[in-house]
C-alpha cells in the first residue's frame, strides 16, 4: 500500500483576536516541528492558516495541544486534500504577444504537450529543444509558468498531479522576450489546457474493519452509503473483518458513527491507496464536495 504523499486532513485556523496572528502562527510551527505527520501553510489568496496532517486523529490531537496553551483560535471546517488531475494529452501552441508602451512590448511563442503521468511519477518538465531556438533563461522561464499552475488548478484551484508537461517548441523576439514574457505564456497554455480536459480528484481510503457479526451488516450498509466498495468479508478469530476501499471525505467522524453502530468492540484502521475522480456535479454530488464547489 502507497504511503501518502502529502498530509491528507487540513482545517482552518485563525486567531480570535489579530494581536495573536503571530503567536498563533509560532504555536502551528512549534507544533508542527514536533511531531511528524503534521505541516502547515499559509492560503496565498486568504491568508488563512492551514494546519495538515496524515489523519483525522492526528489533527485532533494536535488541535487539543493548541487549545490548552493560552491563545484563542476558532477553526473551520474539516476538509480533504483535493488534488487536479489532467486526463488526456493536450498541445498547446500559445502565443504572448503585448505592447506595453512606445516600441517596447512583450512577446513569447511556447509549444508545450501536457500529458497525464504515469502513477508514482509525479509532475515532470521536460525540454529538450536545443538553446538555439530558446535560451535557457527562457526555458526556466516557462518552467516557472508551468509550476505556478500545478500549485493551483482550474477546478478548484487545488494543486494539480501526476502531469508531465514537455516544450516541443518555442521563438522570441530579440527585444521584446524576457524570462517573464515566456512564464506569461507557459502559464496560459497550461492552463488552456486545463480547461475542459481535467477533473477534480480525492483521496481514496484502504479500510479495514473489526466488528462483532451481530454488526456486520449494518457496518456494511453504512460504508455503501459513504460511496464505499466492499471487497472482502471474512472471519478472524470471533470477529468479522471488512475490507473496503472509501473516499477519505466520506470517512471524516466515521469513528464515532462506527461505535454507536457496533459498539466499543468494534476498530477499524485505514492508509491512503489512490486518488480518484470525485462524482460528476451532475450527479447529486456528496455534501462535502458540493460545499467545496459552492
Amino acid at each position: 500500500m502507497p504511503s501518502a504523499p502529502w498530509p491528507l486532513i487540513e482545517i482552518s485556523v485563525a486567531a480570535v483576536s489579530d494581536d495573536n496572528r503571530s503567536n498563533l502562527r509560532s504555536a502551528l510551527l512549534e507544533l508542527v516541528a514536533e511531531t511528524p505527520g503534521l505541516d502547515f501553510s499559509t492560503d496565498s489568496t486568504t491568508g488563512q492558516f492551514i494546519f495538515k496532517a496524515g489523519t483525522e486523529s492526528s489533527l485532533g490531537a494536535a488541535l487539543e495541544r493548541l487549545r490548552a496553551g493560552p491563545i484563542a483560535f476558532e477553526t473551520g471546517q474539516l476538509q480533504v486534500a483535493y488534488r487536479e488531475r489532467l486526463t488526456r494529452r493536450r498541445e498547446i501552441d500559445f502565443l504572448h504577444k503585448r505592447v506595453i508602451k512606445g516600441d517596447k512590448g512583450q512577446f513569447a511563442r511556447v509549444k508545450l504537450r501536457f500529458e497525464p503521468s504515469e502513477p508514482g511519477v509525479g509532475n515532470v518538465f521536460n525540454a529538450k529543444i536545443p538553446e538555439a531556438i530558446l535560451p535557457r533563461g527562457y526555458v526556466d522561464g516557462i518552467e516557472r509558468g508551468v509550476a505556478s499552475v500545478l500549485a493551483a488548478g482550474v477546478v478548484a484551484g487545488c494543486p494539480v498531479i501526476e502531469v508531465t508537461a514537455e516544450l516541443i517548441d518555442g521563438a522570441y523576439h530579440e527585444i521584446d522576450s524576457s524570462p517573464l514574457a515566456f512564464e506569461i505564456a507557459a502559464r496560459a497554455a497550461f492552463r488552456e489546457a486545463l480547461h475542459g480536459s481535467s477533473v477534480l480528484a480525492e483521496p481514496i481510503m484502504a479500510v479495514e474493519i473489526a466488528v462483532p457479526e451481530r454488526s456486520a451488516a449494518r457496518v456494511i450498509s453504512d460504508l455503501q452509503g459513504r460511496r464505499g466498495l466492499i471487497q472482502d468479508r471474512s472471519v478472524r478469530s470471533d470477529a468479522t473483518i471488512i475490507t473496503a476501499t472509501v473516499p477519505l471525505a466520506e470517512m471524516l467522524g466515521f469513528g464515532s458513527r462506527l461505535q454507536s453502530v457496533a459498539g466499543d468492540e468494534a476498530c477499524f484502521s485505514m492508509a491512503f491507496s489512490h486518488y480518484a475522480p470525485v462524482p460528476s456535479l451532475d450527479l447529486d454530488p456528496p455534501p462535502v464536495i458540493a460545499a467545496l464547489r459552492a
